[in-house]
């Protein structure tokens, strides 16, 4: 390569807060930013694939895709992943009452875990979650 400048390489990467990227790299011209606002149908097949199990309806999951939330006095929706942080709480909720049941072991939380979802308990109805 000698002493020129070398090849170009395109970086892309994904993320919620660049804020602690190294400045050099955020200053004009060496970062092109495209932020991404998911429509309602975007929003609601998000939903309805984080929740398969719930078999919720297209209206079912529009009214969920259509929460909004008050942030200084301003209303907008709740972010995407907070459906994927919901589901683990979920889950974990089913674990717990399962375990103290004895209507599973450990064993079987662990095949559960290796072999996918098809073992693992179900989340509920959309009613429930």
């Amino acid at each position: 390569m000698g002493g020129g400048t070398g090849r170009r390489v395109p970086v892309v990467v994904t993320g919620n807060d660049f804020s602690s990227v190294y400045s050099p790299l955020t200053r004009f011209g060496r970062m092109t930013v495209f932020t991404w606002q998911p429509s309602l149908a975007d929003r609601t097949h998000i939903i309805r694939k984080t929740f398969p199990e719930a078999a919720l309806t297209e209206g079912q999951a529009r009214t969920l895709a259509g929460i909004q939330v008050g942030v200084n006095g301003s209303r907008r929706a709740v972010p995407v992943a907070f459906f994927g942080i919901l589901r683990g709480q979920v889950f974990r909720q089913r674990l717990e009452q399962l375990v103290p049941a004895g209507h599973c072991s450990l064993r079987d939380l662990e095949d559960a875990v290796v072999t996918g979802l098809e073992k693992s308990p179900p989340l509920g109805s959309f009613d429930e979650i």
